[in-house]
């Protein structure tokens, strides 16, 4: 306690880590740049409300859910997000929407994306100074049709709640059939 009357002291620049922050971690403002449930939230229910007051299509909802994702995580931590179509035999991929910067599609064994096309769950990657997430897409039949990949220029951006958002939001795709392929 302070005596009454006496100014309250101010820390001093250059303090020294708390025993709280050693024990919990870094301070709140090194995590404002990360994506939020909440906001992870907003963007599902948005595009899960969309869906359900039309015919859902594929083509269309890539776009949505890029655009929309897009909108709120530009830069924060995403550098680029889109879609990686596959062939109906799974052997090659094409690029589908997408923003920003995003890698050119392919199957390479040693690729996140054709890890999660392996795996089809989704993968993690942290190579060089980026980050990548990619997220295996599923119709209404249950078939593997696409791969839809994050990617962010900052180190360590995504980890396993980003992976788990993204995978909700793109089960979006299990009401309808493959690009081109209609609705179930």
């Amino acid at each position: 306690l302070r005596p009454v009357g006496q100014p309250r002291q101010r820390p001093k620049e250059g303090k020294r880590m708390t025993q709280r922050e050693k024990d919990f971690g870094p301070p709140a403002k090194e995590l404002k740049d990360r994506p939020s449930r909440a906001r992870y939230e907003k963007v599902r229910s948005a595009l899960e409300l969309k869906s359900r007051r039309r015919t859902p299509q594929a083509d269309l909802l890539m776009g949505e859910v890029v655009g929309a994702l897009w909108r709120d995580f530009a830069d924060l931590p995403y550098s680029g997000c889109g879609f990686h179509i596959l062939n109906e035999d799974g052997t090659a991929v094409t690029p589908g929407n997408h923003r920003g910067k995003v890698p050119q599609p392919t199957l390479d064994p040693a690729g996140v994306v054709a890890r999660a096309v392996k795996s089809g769950h989704p993968e993690l990657c942290g190579d060089g100074g980026a980050s990548r997430v990619a997220v295996p897409v599923y119709d209404c039949e249950d078939r593997l049709w696409a791969v839809f990949e994050a990617v962010s220029d900052k180190p360590a951006a995504f980890d396993d709640m980003d992976m788990r958002w993204l995978e909700r939001i793109v089960k979006v795709f299990q009401l309808v059939k493959r690009v081109g392929g209609g609705h179930c």
